[in-house]
């Protein structure tokens, strides 16, 4: 385990030497600076930041104050615990820290003890949250992995069964059959370009693409029933089909607004898609309507479904974010109200969500007409920005008149307090709470369960570990404060306490936790939109060659002839099966990208010598592929090899990606592609030949990059340039390494080697 890493930043070099001295005794590695500028200079020379940063106030050149600041408005140092070490005891400076949002506050002359302590405790702290948002952080791409893959299967699969029955023999089917079939055909190439298409509106709004467009090709919209009136038809069957009927309404001599209508158009169906969607009783309403006045234009949409709770509101208009996903399977990728949001944005007006659960959901978007005055950026009326929910505090305290004190003085300054009297009343209070408060603030000596063991069972439960806690309390020995640090509190405030002291604890704590909340929304915003970007650039090819087909399928089916049908089914049997291979690469890639096939590799290794089979099931799925582009496929295994441990699932996917490449870029008829696999000293090697166009030299170092393609605006049959990316990402997984040889008109040639594994070693 590497040494803990602690920046000291202090004037006295007599202090630096004896705090140097008592942190290496206890396994810290220590960086020193003299004052703020030079710790910053520190932090930037370092090729990774220290786990902690220990400070003093008073400095030369830049205080502490002042470095605290520099170092909180750097994302990549966020993240760093910061403790004042400082002789100012006066209580302002001690409320101008907490306010700052310090981790501790540690008044010089200190006990090196106490000191070592402190920084042990922080760190285990930060450990234990850092854990704990990566585990949400898998969570969350856990469940985009489930999401994507029963979104793009489901329509894939019937598209995938239909044309294939009737391929098999059309012949024999009654119009009425042949015409089911192809709607359900085109039904399912419909969700999906829909499924597309909102992907690609949350790309080009996430990377600024749509602000251009906004800007460059927005128009004069004042026909709000023509908009909306054709909303209605396209919706008319599934509303019919859900039992719900759909209603318009449009005041009358509404102003004109400026938009983009493609956009408009978009999160208006985006709304009434989910407000049919989530209409779960037969005989229900759903009302479109449009109001508004000179300032600005109001389109809400208003349902009598499911409904969603409070405490959901903060979430719903993230993407890929759904309610109760296992209990509800029929809520679509999660993109509709991201784009909602988004669509909002680029008008910079507000949307609204207001809902009873089990009874209805009303969404209302607000967008300035170009008469009135332009509304002020900001989305959510709920945003952090605008009027985000109180943050929630639970006070649990026995003295009923300090309860109702502390409850009226942070009423006050927009807190939701909830109380209890004691630690057991605490914990009932939270089992029935939909989600954790932000602070919890508590004394130590109550009766039934004291502050000791009521924070001892919050940190044995993962759904409050990670709550920020503050002791309230008249016990100040120097024994009771080591012991509630080392228990993993924030804070600790002192009976009685200054008002002021209180409120710049409580703010400085949950000014902190945001910060850090920051940090992982970024890293969790940052993984949405990689899968973006991949499915922007993945999908669309196949699935307009799939559509196309389907639509020629469906505009007459009883006057195509056989050759016709065959035609036309087998065009939308390719683009569904590449389709199909481009999900389960997608799936793949995303699980390399998010660190999901690191564990599922952990769990699913073993030890394989099964080449040959691999090998030929490989060439039994491509021989059709390769038939096509007249092409050979040898297989070769050189003689009995060792065994590897490997995830056999992702080892085929990545030997498939290799030889669906080399088949793609094979132009000459009567070519031939070798699959072989071999032994290499302590490894295995599997590589693909082909008598392609090869790759200019200056080109392989950039290859096996995600989305890469070798002179795309020559070459425009190049697929997704995923494959290379997920070979490489497999490779790595198995601790094994990819090669390529290749000369430019000629050929190539791509290397798996893996590591050989001895048959008594554990694969687990």
């Amino acid at each position: 385990m590497t040494q803990p890493k602690v920046l000291v930043v202090e004037d006295d070099e007599h202090l630096v030497d004896g705090i140097k001295d008592i942190l290496q005794e206890n396994g810290y590695e220590v960086w020193t600076a003299i004052n703020g500028e030079q710790g910053l200079e520190v932090l930037r020379q370092q090729p990774y930041p220290p786990d902690l940063i220990l400070s003093d106030i008073m400095m030369p050149r830049m205080n502490g104050y002042e470095f605290l600041r520099a170092v909180r408005e750097q994302i990549e140092w966020v993240g760093i615990p910061f403790i004042f070490l400082t002789a100012l005891s006066e209580l302002d400076d001690i409320i101008q820290a907490r306010r700052m949002g310090v981790e501790d506050f540690i008044t010089k002359p200190f006990d090196p003890n106490e000191l070592a302590v402190t920084i042990d405790v922080k760190l285990t702290q930060f450990r234990r949250g850092n854990e704990a948002r990566k585990k949400k952080v898998a969570e969350i791409k856990s469940g985009i992995l489930t999401i994507l893959n029963h979104e793009f299967r489901t329509p894939l699969t019937y598209v995938v069964a239909y044309a294939g029955m009737l391929r098999c023999d059309p012949g024999t089917l009654s119009k009425s059959d042949l015409n089911s079939f192809l709607r359900g055909i085109n039904a399912g190439a419909k969700r999906l370009r829909r499924l597309i298409e909102n992907f690609i509106m949350l790309v080009e709004i996430e990377t600024g693409e749509a602000t251009k467009k906004f800007e460059q090709q927005q128009e004069t919209l004042s026909h709000y029933r023509s908009l909306v009136e054709k909303i209605q038809k396209k919706y008319r069957d599934l509303a019919d089909e859900k039992q719900v009927v759909l209603e318009v309404q449009v005041e009358n001599n509404l102003p004109p607004m400026r938009t983009y209508p493609q956009y408009l158009n978009a999160a208006l169906e985006c709304l009434v898609d989910n407000a049919i969607k989530f209409s779960d009783k037969p005989n229900t309403h759903v009302v479109l309507s449009v109001t508004g006045d000179r300032n600005q234009i109001c389109f809400t949409v208003k349902d009598q479904g499911r409904g969603f709770p409070d405490y959901e509101t903060d979430n719903i208009f993230d993407t890929f974010y759904q309610i109760n996903r296992k209990k509800f399977e029929d809520q679509g990728a999660g993109s509709g109200l991201a784009i909602v949001d988004g669509v909002v944005r680029l008008h910079k007006g507000r949307v609204t969500a207001q809902s009873v659960l089990g009874q209805s959901s009303t969404f209302s978007m607000f967008l300035p007409t170009h008469m009135g005055d332009s509304q002020p950026e900001g989305t959510r009326q709920w945003s952090a920005q605008n009027l985000r929910r109180k943050p929630k505090i639970l006070i649990v305290e026995d003295d009923l008149h300090l309860i109702e004190g502390m409850k009226e003085i942070l009423s006050i300054h927009d807190y939701d307090v909830m109380t209890a009297t004691d630690g057991m009343q605490a914990l009932t209070l939270l089992e029935n709470m939909p989600v954790a408060p932000d602070l919890i603030v508590s004394d130590i000596m109550m009766p039934h369960m004291n502050g000791y063991d009521f924070l001892r069972k919050l940190r044995q439960d993962s759904k409050w570990d990670t709550v920020p806690f503050i002791f309230l309390t008249a016990k100040a020995e120097p024994e009771d404060r080591k012991m509630a640090r080392r228990m993993g509190i924030e804070d600790f405030v002192v009976k009685p306490f200054d008002t002021r002291l209180l409120l710049s604890t409580i703010f400085g704590t949950l000014k902190r936790w945001e910060e850090l909340g920051t940090v992982w929304r970024k890293e969790v915003e940052g993984i949405k939109y990689d899968i973006l970007k991949i499915l922007h650039h993945e999908f669309n090819t196949p699935l307009m060659y799939m559509i196309g087909y389907a639509d020629m399928l469906t505009s007459d089916p009883e006057n195509l002839s056989a050759e016709d049908l065959q035609q036309f089914l087998k065009g939308v049997d390719n683009g569904a099966n590449r389709l199909r291979r481009l999900v389960e690469n997608f799936i793949l890639l995303v699980e390399l990208e998010t660190g999901e096939a690191k564990e599922n590799f952990k769990i699913r290794q073993n030890f394989f010598d099964e080449y040959a089979a691999l090998l030929r099931s490989v060439q039994v799925k491509y021989q059709s592929l390769a038939d096509e582009k007249m092409q050979t496929l040898q297989i070769d295994v050189a003689g009995p090899l060792p065994p590897i441990k490997a995830d056999l699932e992702y080892l085929a996917a990545a030997v498939e990606c290799l030889v669906d490449n080399a088949i793609k870029f094979s132009e000459r008829p009567d070519g031939v592609i070798r699959i072989r696999a071999f032994s290499d000293s302590d490894q295995v090697g599997i590589s693909v030949e082909d008598q392609g166009r090869g790759i200019p030299e200056q080109e392989l170092k950039n290859i096996f990059g995600i989305l890469y393609q070798v002179k795309r605006e020559v070459y425009e049959d190049q697929g997704a340039g995923s494959g290379l990316a997920i070979v490489d990402g497999v490779s790595r997984l198995h601790g094994g390494s990819i090669g390529v040889q290749s000369v430019f008109g000629q050929g190539s040639t791509f290397t798996l080697l893996l590591p050989v594994s001895r048959l008594d070693d554990d694969p687990f």
